[in-house]
C-alpha cells in the first residue's frame, strides 16, 4: 500500500493576492523548502553577496553599501522594465526611481514608500510580511549612470540571485510601474453552501473553482537576468 502525504486545503476568501492568505502560503512554501529541499540549501565555499541592498525601515527603504558583504537573508525582485524609450508613457516615472550618481547619497538617507514604483512597494510589503529586512532591486542597487559600477554588479548577477533567500519573479505583461498583486476572480474564492444530512443536522460545504496555474513565462524570459 502506498502512503501519500496529506494535502492541506485552504479557504481562499480574500479578493486580492495582497493579503495574509497569500503571505502565509509563501511563508509555508519557504519553510518546507528549507526543511526538505537539500538542493536549495546554501552552497559551501565563499559566496559573493550584493554590495548594495535596500534595508526596510518603518516608512522608507534605505540604500546600504556593505563594505564586506556577508551572508544574510535577502529577497530579490525580478521584473520587467519599462521600455527605455523616452516617448513611452512610463519612462519618466521609471527613471525617477533609479539610483544615479546624483541621488545615491539621498537614497542612502532613505527613499519614502510613496516614492517607490508600485512593483517595488509590493516587494517591500511581501519582504516585510515574511519577516525579512533586506531587498535587492537592480535599478536601485546598481548605479544606473555609472558604467564602471554596472560592469562590476552585472558580472556578479548570478551570485546575487543564487544567494537570495527568495526571488520574486513577476511574470506578467506589465512592468514595474504597476502592481504585481492581482484581484482573484470570484469563482476562485471559497464559497459556502449549507446542506442537510441524514440525521437532520446541517453542515457547511466550501467549494471553489480549481484555478489554472499554467504560466506562459512571457515577460520574465525577455530579461537578461
Amino acid at each position: 500500500m502506498h502512503r501519500f502525504s496529506k494535502k492541506v486545503s485552504r479557504l481562499i476568501e480574500e479578493g486580492s493576492t495582497r493579503g495574509a492568505t497569500t503571505f502565509n502560503f509563501v511563508a509555508d512554501c519557504l519553510s518546507r523548502c528549507k526543511a526538505k529541499h537539500t538542493g536549495c540549501l546554501p552552497q559551501s565555499g565563499i559566496a559573493k553577496y550584493p554590495t548594495r541592498m535596500l534595508r526596510i525601515k518603518e516608512h522608507c527603504v534605505q540604500l546600504v553599501e556593505l563594505q564586506t558583504p556577508s551572508p544574510m537573508d535577502y529577497i530579490c525582485l525580478a521584473h520587467r522594465w519599462v521600455p527605455q524609450d523616452p516617448s513611452h508613457h512610463g519612462y519618466e516615472v521609471s527613471r525617477r526611481c533609479c539610483t544615479l550618481k546624483s541621488n545615491i547619497l539621498r537614497h542612502k538617507d532613505g527613499i519614502q514608500m510613496e516614492d517607490l514604483l508600485p512593483a517595488y512597494r509590493d516587494a517591500v510589503i511581501l519582504t516585510s510580511a515574511l519577516g525579512l529586512q533586506y531587498l535587492w532591486i537592480d535599478s536601485l542597487c546598481i548605479i544606473q549612470d555609472d558604467q564602471y559600477d554596472k560592469e562590476i554588479q552585472i558580472a556578479n548577477m548570478g551570485n546575487v540571485y543564487l544567494n537570495s533567500y527568495m526571488t520574486i519573479a513577476t511574470d506578467t505583461y506589465r512592468h514595474h510601474t504597476e502592481t504585481f498583486f492581482s484581484e482573484r476572480p470570484w469563482q476562485w474564492r471559497a464559497h459556502k453552501e449549507s446542506i442537510h444530512i441524514a440525521n437532520g443536522s446541517e453542515c457547511g460545504v466550501y467549494f471553489r473553482e480549481r484555478p489554472d496555474h499554467s504560466l506562459g513565462w512571457t515577460g520574465i524570459f525577455e530579461r537578461g537576468w
